[in-house]
């Protein structure tokens, strides 16, 4: 089956890092001095954008190695292991608090746990059914125009609403000929989903693109239309 899917630091490996954590040599951990009172997303939760909080935050623990500290339990053995987790534990859970809006970290702080606190905001504010938020994302891309805008801000705010889209839809095909099907229709479909928004300036070339075989990716549309305003 084929699936589709600030502050400057300096770094340390870590003493304990041959700690073994139920018969598991635990990897050299990279230690950063970056301090527990930093900011480490663009954005604040307020709740209405999890989405986009949630892979924000996820990247950047997953960058400074300390993801799995909102995945999995502490160790059960070894009392080095259990010391390195519960002091790295509290500096994740800064994180995640701090990158909250004061309002909604009170409801959070009390939590004893990084993992728990990252499960009770996405019981709390993830949970919106999936055909709701797909319907919302849908009814942007066909609506959203152009405007008074740069035709570059128009192109990063619709692949910014695919992107969110894509995080929402995971399929799974039969094999890799499927899967480059559905890849070229999804490809003409957004590609329709850019030209329908772009000023009436732009008609001229967009009729142009619609008559290319084959058909343009948006990428490659959005450069041949940066090159004719250029």
């Amino acid at each position: 089956m084929v699936s589709e899917q600030g502050s400057q630091s300096s770094f340390s490996v870590e003493a304990d890092s041959t700690v073994v954590n139920g018969g598991l040599r635990l990897a050299p951990k990279v230690a950063s001095v970056e301090g527990s009172a930093i900011i480490i997303v663009p954005e604040r939760l307020t709740g209405d954008n999890y989405v986009e909080w949630a892979q924000s935050m996820s990247l950047a623990l997953d960058g400074r190695d300390r993801i799995e500290f909102i995945q999995d339990d502490p160790p059960s053995t070894n009392d080095a292991a259990r010391r390195r987790w519960k002091t790295e534990i509290a500096l994740v859970t800064s994180w995640l608090l701090n990158a909250m809006v004061p309002t909604m970290r009170r409801s959070f702080m009390f939590i004893p746990s990084a993992k728990d606190i990252w499960n009770a905001v996405k019981e709390a504010y993830g949970k919106r059914p999936t055909a709701s938020l797909v319907f919302d994302l849908r009814s942007r891309l066909w609506t959203v125009r152009q405007g008074n805008r740069p035709l570059s801000a128009y192109y990063l705010e619709k692949t910014t609403l695919w992107q969110e889209l894509d995080q929402l839809k995971h399929r799974v095909w039969r094999d890799a000929e499927d899967a480059a099907t559905h890849r070229r229709d999804l490809e003409e479909e957004r590609l329709f989903e850019f030209l329908v928004g772009l000023n009436p300036v732009y008609e001229d070339i967009r009729g142009r693109l619609l008559g290319r075989i084959p058909l343009p990716s948006v990428p490659e549309a959005f450069a041949l239309l940066r090159d004719e305003e250029a």
